[in-house]
């Protein structure tokens, strides 16, 4: 997606999902129903963008990673907590760490993009892990990208997506609307694009294959 037909239809495509009569109430059963261990990904352990860890990768990020899925595993845990610890936290302070995604620049999102290409190069680490990491250390400005939600915000399952997140977020009434949501279902402590990534999967299908499995 690099035009701007496609971003003005993933700005559309947003619309039909916050501006549902059963947003914030999809936002709020996710947060409150106990059904979904997803919705501990951003405080487990603490928030990943406090500021004693905003710029290093941590096994409490680690762990709230694997509770979406896909966990880093054996020499990549090694590679992200120890190896490579040094480079990666001087890519993340490259990164403010309380910029919202649709007041980013230019060059917050090419930072962004040289973290991105580091975090590939770890072992095991592909793009839906890479965005999950670093939607824990930058949840402002960062979307998880879920598979789910991407493919109902553009009409494929991979491929770039902030940037162009970016600027459907500018699209008129879209921020104030999220803000909405957040209110209505008493989620203050999430982010926009947080926001923005639960209610779409909830609406799009991706909460009935994560519910918590009953216990045998």
């Amino acid at each position: 997606m690099s035009d701007m037909t496609d971003t003005a239809d993933m700005a559309e495509r947003i619309r039909s999902h916050i501006e549902a009569n059963d947003a914030s109430r999809q936002l709020q059963h996710y947060l409150t129903e106990g059904a979904f261990a997803s919705a501990r990904f951003d405080d487990f352990g603490g928030r990943g963008d406090r500021k004693k860890v905003a710029d290093r990768f941590t096994m409490e990020d680690l762990v709230a990673t694997s509770i979406l899925g896909r966990p880093v595993r054996g020499w990549g845990v090694i590679e992200v907590l120890e190896t490579r610890r040094k480079r990666l936290s001087e890519l993340l302070g490259e990164l403010p760490r309380k910029r919202a995604l649709h007041k980013a620049s230019d060059d917050d999102l090419d930072a962004l993009a040289r973290l991105e290409v580091e975090l590939e190069t770890v072992s095991g680490v592909g793009p839906l892990t890479r965005s999950r990491l670093l939607a824990r250390k930058r949840p402002t400005m960062v979307s998880t990208a879920e598979p789910e939600v991407v493919q109902a915000l553009t009409g494929r399952h991979t491929g770039e997506f902030n940037r162009p997140l970016r600027v459907a977020l500018r699209a008129e009434g879209i921020v104030p609307r999220l803000k909405e949501v957040r209110a209505e279902a008493g989620a203050g402590g999430l982010s926009l694009v947080r926001v923005l990534d639960i209610v779409v999967w909830m609406r799009s299908g991706g909460a009935r294959s994560a519910r918590v499995p009953a216990e045998g």
